[in-house]
């Protein structure tokens, strides 16, 4: 209880001094605040003590310090997942994307077309929204090897009841509606 009493003295002087050290009066009120929070504190420590005991009482500060770390991590994670999803989508679009060019070549190869670029837009859930595909026409002269075409003179053609037809074919095969799939004719070359 002693070594209490001197330490709360020697504080107290030592926050006396600088009371008178400040260079201007607009610092003062400043100062005087800080020098009450501490006498405040030192004076209400014995009684924290008494309360919580010493350890107890940082054990629950460095709970809460602990509490606020793990808010943060939970925080980073979830930007981080985030940010995967996106990824996650853009590549399953992708991969949507390439399966679309598939079936709708193999659905137009009859029709002497195919299928020049597809895009795929999804949803946050991972539902397909909206599908775009660009088709051209393939002629006789035309060689194609693996996703590349040399194209001759593509003429453009606007064959409604093929174009009805495909779509019809893609949405029952990706059960989506009619309206979300946009079919574009597209020269080829």
């Amino acid at each position: 209880m002693l070594s209490y009493i001197r330490g709360f003295i020697v504080l107290f002087v030592l926050l006396a001094l600088l009371m008178y050290l400040p260079p201007g009066k607009e610092y003062q009120k400043y100062i005087r605040f800080f020098a009450q929070l501490l006498l405040a504190l030192s004076i209400l420590s014995p009684f924290f003590s008494i309360v919580c005991g010493n350890e107890e009482f940082m054990d629950k500060i460095a709970y809460e310090e602990f509490m606020e770390n793990l808010d943060e991590l939970s925080r980073d994670t979830q930007k981080i997942e985030y940010m995967q999803n996106d990824y996650y989508r853009e590549e399953y679009e992708f991969v949507i994307a390439q399966d679309v060019r598939q079936t709708a070549g193999q659905m137009l190869s009859e029709y002497g077309l195919f299928a020049q670029d597809v895009t795929v837009r999804m949803g946050e859930d991972y539902t397909i929204e909206e599908i775009n595909v660009q088709i051209a026409e393939m002629e006789a002269d035309d060689i194609r090897v693996g996703e590349i075409l040399i194209s001759g003179d593509a003429k453009e053609k606007e064959d409604d009841a093929v174009y009805a037809g495909l779509r019809q074919r893609l949405a029952d095969y990706y059960q989506m509606e009619e309206k979300q799939i946009k079919i574009q004719y597209a020269n080829a070359g």
